[in-house]
């Protein structure tokens, strides 16, 4: 049967698309380390296809393109500071290295909703930052690495600035 016979979301059936591909490389994996490193990466990843694929898959390629460099380098720099930096300087210390860099992760997302709030709202979203900081910062402190959660951010940052990037630019050039 068809995913699209199921009525399904495009969103839904992508996302189904990918665990049907990925699925049985991850329940034979031997190696289990990299096999929840994986599904937590694809949960993160995943969430914010969920959210942000009705505006991402409606924004022009050339405004995608344009939006990738600036989204990877903030998802790299920002998993370098919430995330590498306190693993590598406090690496068995779970409230320092997991717990703080999420609630600071969280709170450093207030100043963006300050200019452009979500439509849920502010308190939502900097909610929301706090849970993913949270997973990113487990996948970062179990691995002692930020390698995963900064391809993950980055990517979710794509996805989300991506499909924002044009209302963005309307707004602060006052085209909207």
């Amino acid at each position: 049967m068809a995913w699209g016979r199921l009525g399904l979301p495009d969103r839904v059936r992508f996302l189904l698309a990918v665990l049907v591909f990925l699925g049985p490389g991850l329940v034979t994996a031997k190696q289990r380390r990299l096999e929840k490193r994986v599904v937590l990466f694809l949960i993160t990843t995943g969430v914010t296809i969920w959210m942000y694929w009705d505006v991402f898959s409606s924004a022009s390629i050339p405004l995608i393109l344009l939006a990738i460099p600036g989204a990877v380098i903030n998802g790299f720099c920002e998993e370098a500071l919430w995330r590498g930096l306190y693993i590598k300087v406090f690496p068995k210390d779970w409230l320092s290295g997991l717990l703080f860099p999420s609630i600071g992760f969280a709170l450093w997302h207030i100043a963006p909703q300050l200019v452009f709030p979500s439509e849920g709202g502010i308190f939502p979203f900097v909610l929301s930052t706090l849970f993913l900081g949270l997973s990113y910062g487990w996948i970062a402190y179990r691995t002692e690495s930020a390698r995963w959660t900064a391809i993950s951010h980055s990517l979710s940052a794509v996805i989300a600035v991506g499909g924002y990037f044009p209302l963005v630019l309307y707004r602060l050039f006052g085209w909207w």
